[in-house]
């Protein structure tokens, strides 16, 4: 590198176009959550960087009301241009450039600058200095290094404590180099233009970007990384309840890493995985801010979760500040859904809660603790002149149960429909509804009624509808059921709530003519006549509430509780079954055979 400082070419080729650029609109559908990032624009050139996404990109909205000369962009089909090897060499040609000018001509309809992204760099050419808000969502972009070559880049800086480049970049191999205590080359842009070196000691700017030269490979995104499952976000859509968040220290000193929500709203669904020695696994609130500390050179991973329960509408969105306190800061977008029926359950009446555990719900009832139908003696009451006992009866029956050796696991299947009435299945097949389209007025195709996923205990309407498991290259049902329970008809209703606390019952009839009656028997003349005996069940549930030891997101996708049955028609004296119940929502489904 000869010079310390070269002129920006584009001051050399603006001339030609001083007559306005009328853009077409490129808008983005408002999204949540939202930051407003704020850009301090000096008289002349300036080089910035947008962290957030604009909900509305169209330049002649975002520019408006700006002493603004023209901005100028990166073509997006040009991927070649985000690094060049010499800041000097020409590659500035306007051809390779989309840009904007405040007028009313439309001079190149080739190279308009149609919307401001995200996550992109920006040259802008201020008449004036001017502070620039721009609202929208931000994410966790990585930067991606070319090797040998410079990048223009932007950097997560914090704005309440900005770094220096020798800070930012000491722990980088391919920015810094150890033995010499040399940074790589980093170009600053000058309001003249001019892109010129700037010192190790610098301080950097929020929302800038520069050249940097990057000396072979590096994947370095700075002292703070953050990895996220989900990308660039940390989303749990509808069905995610668990993340695990790596968080970085490249840093040779300890870091404290700050997570903090700065989304705004008084709502706190998150809660974060805690290991206590003398109660064990915890998901107590993640609290905000909550400090995370890390040892220089190492990594540490915060277990987060949300508990759906706790947010009352159909959706929850915010802002995850992740910062260091030495410079980095990220902001992360956070965002979890569940469905309508889902969404009334939280702190409602068990009327209003039932209707919020709509779906179909399985599990198993485990049968820990059983009577003993033989407990107690045998007394006789009275004799006849030969002296036959008239009355045998059982004295000192004790009717609690006892806990067995090995459980019992019994399936079971549980709809919820959208009024909160549950009913007991013995099987049940998912499908899927095929969407219906139409044409509207003009003759367009469009979709009126979205496709969905039915819930059938009737095998007769199987063939109305399409299959959701491919089954040897056929797409067949998905089909659940239980041996543990039979009975005529396809479903027993509960009565009672189905909601915390609350008790549900149902009698579960064997008629001693039924297949699956206990007493039948093909082969016994005795266990085909009428001296067989109908075998009555009744079985209770009752659903226990969170607690602070529950899963985080019990009472959306996970219920407890306690399991209790009465079986008469065994033996002469009923037979008391307890123990416990796990279910798990596999779909939100509210109807049955439509």
């Amino acid at each position: 590198m000869k010079s310390q400082s070269m002129h920006h070419p584009l001051v050399f080729g603006l001339r030609p176009f001083v007559s306005a650029l009328i853009v077409a609109s490129c808008c983005l559908a408002g999204a949540s959550p939202l930051q407003t990032q704020t850009i301090n624009l000096q008289s002349g050139w300036n080089a910035v960087y947008l962290e957030v996404a604009p909900t509305n990109s169209r330049p002649e909205f975002l520019f408006s009301g700006l002493p603004m000369a023209s901005a100028w962009a990166f073509q997006e089909k040009v991927r070649s241009v985000d690094f060049i090897q010499d800041p000097a060499e020409p590659v500035w040609n306007l051809e390779r450039w989309a840009f904007y000018i405040p007028t009313n001509k439309l001079e190149s309809a080739a190279n308009r600058l149609s919307g401001i992204l995200g996550n992109q760099p920006y040259l802008i050419n201020m008449s004036n200095a001017a502070i620039w808000r721009v609202t929208g969502v931000p994410s966790l972009k990585r930067i991606t290094w070319q090797a040998d070559a410079y990048n223009l880049v932007g950097f997560p800086v914090d704005p309440a404590a900005p770094p220096t480049f020798q800070t930012f970049f000491r722990n980088s191999s391919a920015h810094y180099n150890t033995s010499t205590l040399q940074m790589q080359p980093v170009y600053r842009m000058a309001s003249s233009g001019e892109w010129t070196q700037v010192a190790p000691t610098t301080t950097m700017k929020p929302g800038e970007v520069c050249w940097v030269f990057c000396k072979g490979g590096s994947t370095y995104q700075g002292p703070l990384e953050v990895l996220t499952e989900t990308g660039d976000q940390i989303e749990f859509g509808e069905l995610l309840d668990l993340q695990n968040i790596r968080v970085f220290n490249r840093a040779s000193t300890l870091a404290s890493v700050k997570w903090e929500n700065v989304g705004g709203g008084s709502v706190n669904p998150l809660v974060y995985y805690r290991f206590d020695p003398s109660v064990g696994p915890q998901w107590p609130a993640l609290p905000s801010p909550y400090i995370l500390p890390i040892t220089g050179g190492s990594n540490a991973t915060l277990r987060v979760a949300v508990n759906r329960m706790l947010f009352s509408g159909t959706n929850f969105d915010t802002v995850i500040s992740i910062g260091n306190g030495a410079g980095v800061r990220y902001l992360v977008p956070l965002s979890a859904s569940k469905s309508r029926q889902s969404a009334l359950a939280a702190g409602a009446t068990a009327e209003v809660q039932s209707q919020g555990f709509a779906g179909l719900w399985i599990g198993s009832a485990s049968v820990t603790d059983v009577n003993v139908a033989h407990s107690g003696i045998l007394v006789t009451n009275g004799f006849d002149s030969q002296g036959r006992a008239l009355v045998v009866e059982r004295v000192g029956f004790d009717p609690t149960p006892k806990p067995v050796r090995t459980p019992a696991e019994l399936r079971l299947l549980v709809h919820v429909d959208t009024n909160g009435t549950a009913r007991l299945l013995k099987q049940v097949i998912q499908m899927w509804q095929e969407p219906v389209y139409t044409n509207d007025v003009s003759g367009v195709l469009y979709q009126s009624v979205a496709g969905r996923h039915v819930l059938l205990t009737d095998d007769t309407l199987v063939p109305q509808y399409t299959g959701v498991a491919s089954r040897d290259t056929e797409l067949a049902g998905r089909r659940f059921s239980s041996i543990a329970f039979d009975f005529p008809g396809t479903s027993l209703a509960f009565t009672g709530s189905f909601a915390y606390n609350q008790s549900l019952l149902t009698t579960n009839i064997l008629p001693k003519s039924w297949p699956t009656n206990p007493f039948r028997h093909k082969y016994h003349p005795d266990h085909q006549s009428d001296a067989s005996y109908d075998v009555v069940r009744v079985i209770g549930l009752r659903l226990k509430p969170a607690t602070p030891d529950s899963p985080p997101d019990y009472g959306y996708r996970l219920l407890q509780g306690t399991y209790e049955e009465t079986v008469s028609g065994l033996h002469k004296t009923n037979i008391f079954a307890a123990g416990t119940f796990t279910l798990q929502r596999v779909s939100s489904t509210g109807i049955l055979n439509r």
